[in-house]
């Protein structure tokens, strides 16, 4: 596939060129999703796929152009996506099949907290919902809880308020949907304990948490609710859990197996910030592979206090890993 100098000139490729010539420090695993990343280019005509780069562009623009803050000293000023973010949304929008149907039909994220992922689900949620070009576009906020689940949801509520942009467009607030009308468009939040989870037909679906799900049942009901859709998305992100019994370890072992090629899946992107299992945890110099916006959403200076807290009081040190 021949890239053009509109995609050698992007955020998200020279993301990818810098992590791979080491000048953004990660952990091994997202190490490995660029390398992916460059062998789906290298294969793209064998395999039948194309970047639509104008598709992927379009999801950034959106996020950038369209999305505000809505908290802190920075509330109401437009969103800027950090390089991993951009990286990200490009992909999902760009990898496109000859049909012109989107490529990636699965992410699986792992993040520390306050790495902007709540705010990336919430943005991803509204441009899901105005702008996939799907009729009908259900999305949902699913968690083991309403609680957690609303937290995403709110957040794009929140987002709604204080864009200007998404309401001149017809978007508009409910006490339980987010709603498009122009195009019968409805934004849901979703949990393991809701009264009913019939009748769902998602577009989009966001599980959040993983780690904290005891089972697959929710995320089997929207899979299997999605059948109806040519384009939809399961979007799976979590922080890291202690169960290494638990469903999201068993799924993120599926994911390694596929970064590290040893199972092939096409239609999933994967990118887990995490420390390598030989980093000390102890070193600051580390934490950076699973703090992607170390220094922009999440100070080093905040993880240096939260780190002397655990120390003082190790019942705090699983917490803190």
């Amino acid at each position: 596939m021949k890239l053009t100098n509109d995609i050698l000139n992007s955020t998200p490729y020279q993301y990818a060129c810098d992590v791979r010539d080491g000048k953004i420090v990660t952990g091994e695993k997202i190490k490995l999703a660029v390398k992916r990343f460059f062998t789906w280019i290298k294969n793209a005509d064998d395999k039948g796929y194309y970047l639509d780069h104008d598709a992927g562009m379009h999801l950034i623009l959106f996020a950038e152009k369209f999305i505000r803050h809505t908290k802190g000293p920075i509330a109401g000023q437009l969103f800027e996506l950090s390089p991993y973010q951009a990286f990200t949304l490009y992909n999902i929008g760009a990898w496109k099949d000859q049909n012109g149907s989107r490529r990636i039909k699965t992410v699986y994220e792992k993040v520390a907290r306050k790495n902007g992922k709540t705010a990336m689900l919430a943005l991803l949620g509204l441009y899901f919902l105005t702008f996939d070009d799907e009729q009908s576009p259900e999305i949902y906020a699913a968690a083991t809880k309403e609680a957690q689940a609303k937290i995403v949801w709110e957040q794009s509520y929140d987002m709604v308020i204080k864009s200007p942009e998404l309401r001149s467009i017809g978007v508009v607030n409910t006490q339980r949907e987010i709603r498009f009308p122009a195009m019968l468009g409805k934004f849901r939040f979703l949990g393991g304990d809701s009264k009913t989870q019939d009748g769902l037909n998602p577009s989009l679906a966001i599980i959040d948490e993983l780690h904290a799900f005891k089972d697959d049942s929710v995320r089997e009901v929207l899979e299997s609710a999605m059948g109806a859709r040519k384009n939809p998305l399961l979007y799976i992100i979590t922080t890291a859990g202690f169960n290494k019994d638990s469903v999201c370890k068993k799924y993120e072992d599926v994911c390694v197996d596929i970064l590290y090629n040893r199972k092939q899946d096409d239609h999933t992107f994967i990118m887990i910030h995490d420390l390598d299992n030989e980093d000390d945890w102890e070193d600051p110099a580390n934490w950076i592979n699973a703090n992607p916006n170390l220094n922009v959403s999440v100070s080093l200076d905040y993880q240096k206090a939260e780190y002397t807290k655990a120390v003082n009081q190790p019942s705090k040190i699983p917490n803190f890993k």
